[in-house]
């Protein structure tokens, strides 16, 4: 008959070297949305787009129809205001843009 017998686990955790890895992280996420913004892929990065940037595009199936630069094209009309000393103002955003912004699970601008 065997006896259980405890293991212990020592877990020793760096917090430095994991602020330093989570901020070569976001300089490498900064660098790849660049890329997707600016429509300049580079083929050695496409595991890594797919990885961190097409779970909303598999989700929606909004890219199905739509490149990205298309996309942000049609997000791009939507006109602000600034005037000094007042607060920016948004111009109308059509319903097509609202569903791009619900797609991407994010809040559409608004006038303030």
């Amino acid at each position: 008959m065997k006896a259980n017998r405890r293991l212990y686990i020592h877990y020793y955790y760096n917090a430095d070297q994991a602020a330093e890895k989570e901020k070569a992280l976001d300089k490498t996420l900064i660098g790849l949305k660049r890329e997707l913004q600016s429509d300049h892929h580079i083929a050695e990065h496409e595991p890594m787009y797919a990885t961190y940037f097409k779970k909303q595009k598999k989700d929606t199936g909004l890219f199905k129809k739509h490149t990205l630069q298309g996309l942000l094209d049609k997000l791009d009309v939507i006109e602000c205001f600034e005037t000094p000393g007042q607060r920016m103002r948004i111009g109308e955003i059509l319903e097509k843009q609202k569903d791009i912004y619900r797609c991407l699970d994010i809040d559409a601008p608004s006038s303030l």
